[in-house]
């Protein structure tokens, strides 16, 4: 894509990041989990079901 687009700028995934290391799916459930009702974000039905579809498509896609 670099090649195709040198005047666009991309961002890489950071994978040896010292954060993203300290991450896994127990941690990320626990925190979905335990997280205080104070603490909750939230989003507006219409961001959440287009965000919906565009993860169920890059699921497809990956197939």
């Amino acid at each position: 894509m670099e090649l195709e687009h040198p005047e666009k700028q991309f961002y890489k995934p950071c994978r040896l990041c010292q954060y993203m290391k300290a991450i896994d799916l127990e941690n990320v459930y626990e925190t979905l989990r335990d997280e205080p009702a104070d603490r909750l974000i939230t989003v507006p039905e219409d961001v959440r079901v287009g965000a919906a579809r565009a993860m169920e498509r890059m699921i497809e896609l990956a197939k």
